[in-house]
């Protein structure tokens, strides 16, 4: 495996690239974490190669978008309808002469062709995925912090239309869990690790600790974070700018931080 955040190791890895007839390709983005996306990570193999290419490093990928759209070279992705999207949208690439195991799976009249298929067959591939999703928690750790002491921390872009609605927000952040995989693989390696072997409802155990997660999700989002104010003003205009949390003043009349009281209505 070779991770790649240099324009001279993408610039040589895109050579040997462009010279193999088939590449399987991924990519990664950080729709979990974030409304405005963008892709953050792009995963290619070749015989012998396995390529962690580093998007965000601020190198060229001309030459990544000359490869996509090479008809000489058959591409292979599985599910690629997010991949096509999200590359098209954010570097304009198109892919040309693409093969998907996903849609290649349906047609062949396979029921069940999908991670979940795979996991509920083997014990083994869970774990493995398991650990897989540590490495790749530990990769993303090691860029924020590398990007630190770089002094080019990523940065929020700013949005590029009218603040949205709760409703759209709140559709937007569902639809975007429901379809993530990874959101589903999160909680049933997390939750099952708390239910105990012999209990005598292991699905209602499920439901609760993931209803008891989204309720302490939400205590804390409205109750410590001090930034929650910036974020609602982003994202419901000005509206709902006093939705915040008020901090009582001490005696020379500085806001103080030890009564923090949600104030939960619009602006008026």
């Amino acid at each position: 495996m070779i991770f790649i955040d240099t324009q001279a190791e993408f610039d040589a890895a895109m050579a040997r690239v462009a010279a193999q007839p088939v590449v399987s390709l991924d990519t990664e983005a950080d729709s979990l974490h974030s409304y405005f996306d963008k892709v953050c990570l792009i995963q290619m193999s070749i015989p012998g190669e396995d390529l962690i290419i580093d998007p965000l490093s601020k190198i060229d990928l001309a030459s990544f978008g000359e490869v996509l759209a090479n008809r000489a070279i058959t591409k292979i992705l599985h599910g690629a309808d997010y991949d096509l999207r999200i590359l098209n949208r954010d570097f304009g690439y198109t892919i040309a002469n693409l093969i998907d195991t996903m849609v290649c799976s349906q047609l062949l009249g396979y029921e069940a062709f999908g991670l979940a298929a795979l996991l509920a067959a083997s014990a083994l591939a869970f774990t493995m995925i398991k650990w897989l999703g540590a490495a790749y928690l530990l990769w993303l750790a090691f860029g924020m912090l590398r990007a630190a002491l770089r002094g080019t921390p990523d940065t929020i872009p700013a949005p590029s239309s009218a603040p949205a609605g709760w409703r759209k927000i709140y559709m937007q952040g569902f639809v975007t869990n429901v379809l993530n995989p990874k959101v589903a693989l999160f909680f049933l390696a997390l939750l099952p690790q708390f239910i105990a072997a012999d209990a005598p409802s292991k699905p209602l155990a499920f439901l609760f600790l993931g209803a008891l997660f989204v309720v302490n999700g939400t205590l804390f989002l409205t109750t410590t974070n001090s930034d929650f104010d910036t974020l609602l003003a982003v994202y419901t205009g000005d509206s709902l700018t006093n939705l915040s949390l008020v901090a009582s003043n001490d005696a020379a009349g500085r806001p103080g931080t030890n009564a923090f009281v949600p104030r939960l209505w619009p602006a008026g």
